[in-house]
């Protein structure tokens, strides 16, 4: 915290993302959501008596369908500055509303913070290119602050895909056009 503060440019942290899934040991089945809002508000409280006002906080979510409850893991307003949410189009048949509509609403039930995608991917075999203007659409009429791309090549199965744009110039072309259309 210290070190953050002494760096003095804007930082944005995060911490302990995707929280409402099962695969990390601060998250659902794991760690109980009171003692995950505990260690979140320490953190934030440890970072501000250290004065490091440079900080706003990034409070990641993943995809809410088939996971726990988001409200539940929810540190409080004066906690977050933004929110995000980890999601990925993992089938031909998925879109912008069924990927991320559902996360978006129940992030809106919570809170007015602003959003942004923290985390996404659309895998190589499922039309990539076809999909790509339909995210950056998505982001501009959901008024979301913009998005991380997840650009990395995996091979284990369904959801860990070929997320990869660099070496598809027909997904290249869609993403560069979306952008000047969309978010420039």
């Amino acid at each position: 915290a210290r070190a953050v503060r002494r760096f003095g440019h804007p930082v944005l942290l995060g911490f302990a993302h995707e929280m409402n899934g099962f695969w990390y040991p601060w998250g659902w089945k794991h760690t109980r959501p009171a003692v995950f809002v505990r260690a979140w508000r320490h953190v934030v409280t440890v970072f501000r008596r250290a004065g490091a006002s440079n900080v706003s906080w990034l409070w990641v979510v993943n995809s809410v369908t088939g996971m726990a409850p988001v409200r539940e893991w929810w540190p409080g307003s004066q906690y977050v500055t933004w929110v995000a949410m980890d999601c990925y189009y993992v089938q031909r048949t998925d879109t912008f509303a069924k990927v991320f509509g559902p996360t978006i609403a129940a992030l809106r039930r919570i809170t007015s913070k602003p959003e942004l995608i923290a985390e996404t991917g659309i895998g190589a075999d499922i039309g990539r290119a076809a999909k790509i203007p339909g995210l950056f659409a998505g982001i501009r009429a959901r008024h979301l602050l913009g998005l991380v791309y997840y650009d990395k090549t995996q091979h284990n199965g369904t959801y860990h895909q070929d997320w990869q744009v660099d070496y598809d110039q027909p997904a290249m072309a869609a993403f560069r056009s979306s952008i000047e259309r969309y978010l420039i």
